[in-house]
């Protein structure tokens, strides 16, 4: 009987190692139909009453080289003409963390599988940059989520004997200097270069 359930359990992990092959071959296609660089925008709310209107038209009909789909957003201001700004995808302003970071989940997993990933904000002060990769309490952004999602992946690995070693920065570039995020010894931003 012991014999039995040990060739069972090993029947599992194979199977279990061959669906892991097949998500990786799966991400892998995805990444070469997307691309490996990505453009997505996210609206803020307006912080006050303005007269510029931002509309989404439906999905783009414009394909591009890789044959994936764009979003599109028109702003428009008073006394000027109407802008349209085109992105791999645009979150509104009535976009949740979690939307965001779903979108963003699928480098984090190519991470896991050993890619080299870089994920950054880019935006004027004030834009949105930091809830957006911090967030809030209740309310968390890219970064603690990210964080929660590499964590939960490294105790599922390691149910599987696979280790996981992990390296992570987060750094801040503001006016020209570099930041460390992540230490805390120093209660003002001190810059790294």
């Amino acid at each position: 009987k012991i014999t039995r359930l040990r060739k069972k359990y090993q029947d599992i992990l194979s199977h279990l190692a061959a669906r892991e092959n097949h998500r990786k071959l799966i991400q892998e296609y995805i990444h070469k139909i997307k691309g490996n660089l990505r453009v997505y925008c996210r609206v803020r709310p307006c912080l006050q009453k303005s007269d510029t209107f931002i509309t989404y038209p439906e999905l783009s009909t414009a394909l591009t080289t890789k044959a994936s789909y764009l979003q599109t957003m028109e702003i428009k201001a008073p006394n000027t003409t109407t802008s349209a700004y085109t992105f791999d995808r645009i979150f509104p302003e009535s976009s949740s963390q979690v939307e965001v970071f779903n979108e963003i989940q699928q480098f984090i997993q190519s991470a896991l599988d050993g890619e080299s990933v870089c994920v950054f904000a880019y935006g004027a002060t004030g834009s949105g940059k930091t809830f957006t990769m911090q967030g809030t309490n209740g309310n968390e952004g890219g970064l603690p989520r990210c964080a929660s999602f590499i964590f939960n992946e490294k105790e599922r690995l390691s149910k599987h004997n696979e280790i996981l070693l992990i390296y992570f920065a987060a750094i801040e570039i503001y006016n020209e200097n570099v930041f460390d995020l992540l230490n805390k010894k120093t209660k003002t931003r001190t810059p790294l270069v």
